[in-house]
């Protein structure tokens, strides 16, 4: 599945699932979105809307003049949320906060027997300089209120900060909030907010590479058929169910690899070593030892998690300790660029004998753990990664996979 310009932040979605799923599950969906005419179509609507959306993004980014900025912005936010099945409408709703402020809903939709109930709130227009500003993080403008509820009107905390107590606390509350950026969407759902979960849609992205499979994915997890359905039990909700019971299947399936991927290391390290401690390990006393069996574990052990962080750290690029985007890191160093050497058939002996593929895994841990500065200031190129001094990247709490060279074969 084309999952470009979704995030799923903090996994609102198990890790590692959300592809998967969806890529079973949406047959089903959009099959019972197949008789639906075009106007009525969840998907169809978005795929109309995505050229126009694109321009629309295109001049509010190139817009310097405020007023018409602010039209910009209001018009394409409209569109959308038209395009995902929800009626616009401006209106103002309390809080649960004391004094019962009010805060501004440009849409919400509840289904008949009030089960399921999402607002739609609009973040305020920002300028150019601050396009890249999360929208939980900005505050309502007085502007987008009517002029009779200024008073009362909640100005003085975030989005964010506003959704936990005052929001989800009220009785009659929604469980689902789309908060409207500049290009950007937020979905926060109630059940997860505690831990900061929530899926963001980058319409610059979405719009932009106008990718069908992205397109459908946006509609079957945000639309008013998907989120707010007049009758049954979400689409969305049933996604996230299956995505559940996947990332249960996954975890006993990750126990089982690890252990196989344990015992492979082990194993190379003792054919690579002749089952002796080597002589340039630095524990003096050991060199020519039989190697400890319970150590070695723990230190084969301790390296799988090593690369269990690492593929974390690069698969969310929001913890800012890789720089994955960045060319030089993404071909050079990355775990993306060794799984492709992965699949790379090994067919002569220097092949299968080299230590490239341990080498390249040692650098990168490294990098990790020490930091790497090489920018040209000049230039405003190069590398730069923040140090991660924690016990589980030092080298030297590996002393025997420090000192060897293990291969490429066994690493595959």
């Amino acid at each position: 599945m084309d999952l470009i310009g979704i995030d799923n932040e903090a996994e609102f979605f198990p890790s590692g699932t959300l592809s998967d799923v969806l890529q079973d599950e949406l047959r089903d969906v959009t099959s019972r979105w197949s008789s639906l005419e075009k106007d009525n179509h969840p998907v169809e609507r978005l795929v109309t809307l995505a050229p126009r959306g694109a321009e629309a993004l295109r001049q509010i980014r190139e817009g310097s003049d405020m007023n018409r900025r602010v039209e910009l912005v209001r018009n394409s936010r409209r569109d959308f949320v038209s395009a995902l099945g929800y009626v616009w409408k401006r209106e103002a709703e309390h809080t649960a906060f004391d004094g019962n402020p009010f805060v501004p809903l440009v849409s919400r939709a509840t289904d008949k027997h009030s089960l399921y109930t999402l607002w739609v709130l609009e973040a305020p227009v920002v300028g150019v300089d601050d396009e890249s500003i999360d929208p939980l993080d900005t505050r309502f403008s007085p502007e987008q209120f009517p002029e009779e509820l200024r008073e009362e009107a909640l100005t003085d905390r975030t989005i964010g900060e506003l959704l936990e107590d005052g929001v989800f606390e009220l009785a009659t509350g929604p469980r689902n909030i789309l908060v409207l950026g500049q290009s950007q969407v937020v979905l926060v759902d109630k059940r997860k907010w505690s831990s900061r979960s929530v899926l963001r849609f980058d319409l610059q992205e979405i719009f932009g590479r106008a990718e069908k499979d992205t397109l459908t994915v946006t509609a079957c997890l945000i639309s008013r058929e998907a989120r707010v359905p007049e009758e049954g039990m979400p689409i969305s909700d049933k996604l996230e169910e299956e995505a559940q019971r996947n990332a249960n299947a996954v975890t006993s399936s990750l126990k089982r690899t690890v252990r196989d991927a344990i015992e492979i290391l082990g194993q190379e390290v003792l054919d690579v070593a002749g089952g002796k401690y080597p002589r340039d390990i630095p524990d003096g006393p050991r060199r020519g030892v039989w190697i400890d069996g319970p150590e070695l574990s723990k230190e084969c052990l301790r390296f799988m998690y090593r690369l269990l962080f690492l593929f974390y750290a690069e698969a969310n690029p929001r913890l800012n300790l890789l720089d994955i985007k960045n060319p030089i890191y993404s071909s050079g160093y990355s775990l993306e660029a060794l799984r492709d050497l992965e699949s790379v058939p090994l067919r002569s002996k220097s092949d299968r004998e080299g230590t490239f593929l341990w080498e390249s895994l040692k650098v990168t841990l490294s990098m990790l753990f020490k930091g790497f500065d090489a920018i040209d200031e000049k230039l405003g190129t190069g590398l730069r990664l923040p140090m991660v001094k924690v016990s589980l990247l030092d080298p030297d709490s590996t002393p025997l996979l420090s000192a060897l060279k293990l291969r490429n074969e066994a690493i595959q």
